[in-house]
């Protein structure tokens, strides 16, 4: 039987945005022990310059908050290659909408919209698991910019 309604956010994140109850989150999967990684460089796998400079604008943000641990690496790497796939299927179809419009090239056009249509809902889940909906992504890179500035006006206090 198939899961219903939003995927549930992860308890890091339940922690970091001071949500979390041991009696509600204290029996998930993802309460195992985790090694927080402090930074990741971005794959190899990952060769399109936008879904790169995707990577480098969530990721390290992440990171920052430990909200990324070692077993998360491989899903966070099959994620931005299906947003690296986005990319490339989005360059395609501008390309063939470029063209002279024949029968050939609406078909072309169809097929690629229907793949951009999975690769998009892929991408979606897989970012959900990480509580990286677009809005999500710009919350949380705010929020680690915010702890960045109050932590050097923290140290300049006190003369660190």
């Amino acid at each position: 039987m198939a899961k219903t309604g939003r995927p549930k956010k992860p308890t890091a994140m339940l922690k970091y945005e001071e949500t979390y109850r041991e009696d509600r989150a204290g029996r998930r999967a993802d309460t195992e022990i985790t090694l927080p990684v402090k930074s990741i460089d971005c794959p190899v796998t990952i060769t399109n310059e936008r879904a790169i400079n995707a990577f480098n604008a969530t990721i390290p943000s992440l990171c920052q908050l430990n909200l990324i641990s070692i077993q998360d690496l491989p899903e966070l790497e099959l994620a931005f290659l299906a947003l690296q796939e986005v990319y490339l299927i989005q360059d395609d179809l501008s390309e063939a909408r470029s063209k002279r419009l024949t029968d050939k090239n609406r078909d072309t056009i169809d097929n690629l919209n229907k793949s951009l249509m999975r690769s998009i809902k892929m991408t979606d889940t897989l970012l959900q698991r990480f509580a990286m909906s677009p809005v999500g992504r710009t919350n949380i890179v705010f929020e680690a910019a915010k702890i960045k500035e109050i932590r050097s006006v923290v140290d300049e206090v006190i003369g660190v």
